[in-house]
């Protein structure tokens, strides 16, 4: 168990604090999974974690989430220089073309924390209110929205639901998350905001996680990380038990993720 000292998630004034985290070691093909009992919300549910990147390099590709009906796979690409980044992105991808895509983002430090929040609805009737993706607390600009409306997408569904994997044509996981994860809400059936999950400091003006006191819905998880010996645990932290679900526990614990990082 490795420990970060000064780094640590210690906000002044705040009360909350993320205890833990999930390390993904891409050398050891290491993913989390679980298969719904039932289908949850394929129209509207978000996903909200914190992320740290583990490698920086020419091609390397990140994969965050995904779901094995349809090939749907949240993931983000540095596929460039090192040097300029001039094609680094985030994408929702259905295997072999873009759903939603966002070109400008940049996420050049290995050091810092990054609050994700992917919030999709698509019954929403405008476009770009299909699928929100949120980044220390700033909604995105997409450069390519192409989800359909009123449009089922497996995650949620009863099928395969993959965390540090993709799941190209519905196969085998692959292109392995390196990095860590923490705070981890899959929500069923509602589409929030990053406000619910996070704040800006009064006074140092960082991105800061709040604790979340939504609801999950029928599919939905709170994965904290809290247990070395049993990473995939899904829980209230209220103490209520989530729907019992069957994630692989391939992952190496990290004690309290360090602050979060600028953009």
């Amino acid at each position: 168990m490795t420990m970060f000292g000064s780094q640590w998630l210690a906000n002044a004034g705040s009360t909350y604090e993320i205890e833990q985290s999930i390390r993904f070691n891409d050398n050891d093909s290491a993913y989390m999974h679980r298969t719904p009992s039932s289908a949850g919300n394929q129209k509207t549910n978000t996903i909200s974690c914190w992320v740290k990147r583990g490698n920086l390099g020419t091609g390397e590709s990140i994969a965050m989430f995904s779901a094995a009906g349809g090939d749907y796979g949240l993931t983000w690409y540095i596929d460039s220089s090192e040097t300029d980044f001039s094609r680094e992105r985030l994408e929702l991808s259905d295997g072999s073309s873009a759903l939603w895509r966002a070109n400008s983002v940049r996420l050049r430090d290995p050091a810092s924390w990054y609050h994700f929040v992917f919030a999709m609805d698509t019954t929403q009737g405008t476009q770009s209110n299909r699928m929100k993706v949120y980044i220390n607390g700033e909604l995105i600009t997409a450069d390519a929205n192409a989800l359909g409306s009123d449009t089922d997408y497996p995650f949620f569904d009863d099928v395969v639901n993959r965390i540090g994997s993709w799941t190209p044509s519905g196969g085998a996981a692959g292109r392995y998350m390196e990095g860590y994860m923490a705070e981890i809400h899959l929500i069923d059936g509602a589409q929030k905001t990053a406000s619910d999950f996070g704040k800006y400091d009064s006074t140092t003006g960082e991105w800061v996680p709040i604790k979340y006191a939504g609801a999950y819905g029928d599919q939905g998880a709170y994965l904290k990380g809290q247990d070395s010996s049993a990473l995939g645990d899904d829980l209230l932290e209220k103490g209520m038990i989530l729907p019992a679900v069957a994630w692989l526990r391939t992952i190496r614990c990290l004690t309290r993720p360090p602050i979060t990082g600028v953009l």
